[in-house]
């Protein structure tokens, strides 16, 4: 589809709908893919629930006196492309594919602070109306809509009380590629869940989360958690060029973990809790822990562990209320850092 290029809403006359033409596109024919470059390979995202992609253009008025009206509207910014997309977590095959690094030493950053996966390339792909295009043959199902270059902006991993647990991605690129006969247009293979080897799960349940939560002692029965990681974008111009030529991440990173639950007691040991000990003994705490657990038996989806290193509590809310359960609230934040600071931020691992 060309800029310009008229768009077909008549049933009938000269320029009508052709004949023949689908009714509407469903989620079953859709794929979405992302290509990264260390090591060179174009995958398939699995368990997707949501793909949304969009741009905007802004503008600038060129006024003058004499005239009210503006003599024209100039872009001189290069339009926002943003993506997001979410799915149920299964394992680590999709963090992967994004470019986050595993390993219980190893930043989940780390490759996209060091530029080796921080630009991907990502592809929604369409299949014929009425097929699956995770089982549709090689060379059928087309990337009809890519977005080149994609910074990803923000990861976030949630999970509650009878809720699958998701993370969600978002993203911002350069440019966005429309239509079937675009130059950048790849072939995609989906695959389809039966093929897996996990035939006896497909992806993980909030019944084997488990946290490991340090504050101010109780009991507390967890209800939700989210952690988020934010990856600030920059844009570099120079003069010479109409628009950034690069989107680089601005510095410093801080990760966000917050936690809810239904307050069963309070610390019953003699301590002291109060803000003067905390003020006066404020250390970082050596491990958060988010481990979504792969379920017992054979031919289950692998699980994901998430691991704050050295972070510190930065909030702590109480809400009390009539008809509703006493519920507490925490927040604690960890700074990120190079791929060389292995002792702090946050690191996934995968959970067999």
């Amino acid at each position: 589809m060309a800029y310009n290029q008229l768009v077909k809403t008549d049933p009938t006359g000269p320029d009508a709908i052709p004949a023949g033409s689908r009714n509407r596109i469903l989620y079953q024919s859709e794929a979405l893919a992302v290509a990264k470059t260390s090591p060179a390979e174009t995958n398939f995202l699995k368990r997707v629930q949501s793909v949304n992609y969009s741009f905007s253009v802004g503008r600038t008025d060129v006024n003058q006196f004499g005239e009210l009206a503006a003599i024209d509207r100039v872009i001189l910014e290069q339009p926002t492309v943003t993506m997001d997309f979410s799915y149920i977590l299964n394992g680590t095959d999709n963090e992967t594919a994004l470019g986050f690094n595993l390993g219980a030493s190893t930043s989940m950053i780390s490759d996209i602070v060091g530029s080796t996966n921080d630009k991907l390339q990502y592809y929604v792909s369409l299949a014929a109306e009425g097929t699956d295009a995770a089982t549709s043959p090689a060379g059928t199902v087309k990337s009809n809509i890519k977005v080149p270059d994609g910074f990803i902006t923000s990861y976030s991993a949630s999970g509650s009380v009878g809720e699958f647990p998701t993370a969600t991605v978002n993203l911002e690129a350069l440019d966005m590629k429309i239509g079937a006969n675009n130059t950048a247009q790849t072939d995609i293979e989906a695959g389809s869940a039966a093929t897996e080897s996990n035939t006896s799960s497909y992806v993980l349940r909030p019944g084997e989360i488990e946290m490991d939560i340090i504050a101010f002692g109780g009991i507390v029965h967890l209800q939700s958690f989210t952690l988020t990681v934010d990856l600030t974008r920059e844009a570099i111009n120079r003069l010479g060029t109409n628009f950034p030529f690069a989107r680089v991440i601005s510095f410093p990173l801080n990760a966000t973990l917050s936690a809810e639950g239904i307050l069963s007691s309070d610390d019953q040991v003699n301590n002291d809790n109060s803000l003067d000990n905390l003020v006066s003994n404020d250390e970082a705490l050596p491990n958060l822990v988010v481990d979504c657990k792969k379920q017992t038996g054979a031919n289950h989806v692998k699980g994901i562990k998430y691991t704050m290193k050295k972070a510190k509590l930065d909030s702590y809310s109480y809400t009390s209320s009539i008809g509703a359960n006493k519920a507490v609230s925490m927040d604690w934040s960890v700074p990120i850092g190079s791929a060389s600071q292995t002792d702090r931020g946050v690191f996934i691992e995968e959970n067999e």
